[in-house]
């Protein structure tokens, strides 16, 4: 038996947006895997042996069907979640890269304390619709004159980037008047990003330059 995870959804998502989901033979999916789908208001079948089960399943596809717009509370659970990463990473970073390490704790903090998807966008500071990455992955050198942190640094900035890449897929499903939230935790993101990709391909240079 084979169980479908909520990042394989995602990466399918973050490369080409879905609306109705059909689960392999012999496949299952996790709870979370299943929450994303219902968070996103995908349609989806379900491979169950139970048909009690299946009715209720049945139902709840139904239900998710109903609803026009995705649940932007699950951007909430995203935020807190790589905000909480951000935070845990700018420990590591201090004395190290304390520019860095300021600039990911701010934000962490930002979006750990984040009550309401509005929070993102309560200043209206944020106003870029699709701020765009760095072209490139940063990709430190393998070299010992790069602390692992930045590292550690390339792991961030990839998973926040497919995070960028699910929600500006996710856009086009979501109700007006959550747009302008989304869009500007989207640019949040992306600067953050930039932020990244800028200290390591620094890192980089000061290790060529020590060559």
């Amino acid at each position: 038996m084979h169980y479908i995870t909520e990042g394989e959804l995602r990466d399918r998502y973050a490369h080409q947006p879905y609306s109705t989901y059909e689960l392999p033979p012999d496949a299952k999916l996790t709870p979370s895997a299943k929450q994303f789908l219902n968070d996103f208001r995908i349609t989806f079948n379900t491979n169950t042996e139970s048909k009690s089960s299946n009715i209720i399943d049945n139902q709840a596809e139904l239900s998710v069907a109903k609803s026009q717009y995705i649940d932007v509370d699950a951007l909430l659970v995203d935020t807190h979640l790589l905000g909480s990463e951000l935070r845990l990473f700018s420990r590591n970073a201090l004395s190290i890269d304390n520019v860095l390490a300021y600039s990911c704790d701010e934000l962490g903090k930002r979006w750990v304390g984040a009550r309401v998807v509005s929070d993102f966008a309560a200043d209206g500071s944020n106003k870029v619709i699709d701020p765009a990455l760095p072209e490139n992955t940063p990709l430190p050198l393998l070299d010992a004159r790069i602390h692992p942190i930045y590292f550690e640094a390339s792991v961030l900035y990839m998973k926040i980037a497919k995070y960028i890449g699910v929600w500006k897929n996710a856009k086009t499903h979501v109700a007006s008047s959550d747009l302008e939230a989304v869009s500007a935790w989207i640019c949040e993101a992306s600067g953050i990003c930039g932020k990244l990709s800028e200290a390591i391909n620094e890192s980089i240079d000061k290790a060529k330059e020590a060559m």
